[in-house]
């Protein structure tokens, strides 16, 4: 089986959050979903995360 991609949320809202996922499942998209709620917080772990790799 093929790995699948994470979709990533990045929302502080709750109210968004949940209207998100709603789109996302309707649309039926089937991949993991992680949330996120400290945007900065986020993107500084994905920025070290994908220096690590390089």
């Amino acid at each position: 089986m093929q790995d699948m991609k994470k979709i990533l949320i990045v929302e502080d809202d709750p109210k968004d959050e949940l209207l998100i996922r709603r789109a996302l499942k309707n649309s039926g998209l089937i991949n993991p979903i992680v949330v996120a709620n400290d945007g900065e917080g986020r993107l500084m772990r994905c920025s070290r995360k994908m220096a690590a790799k390089a």
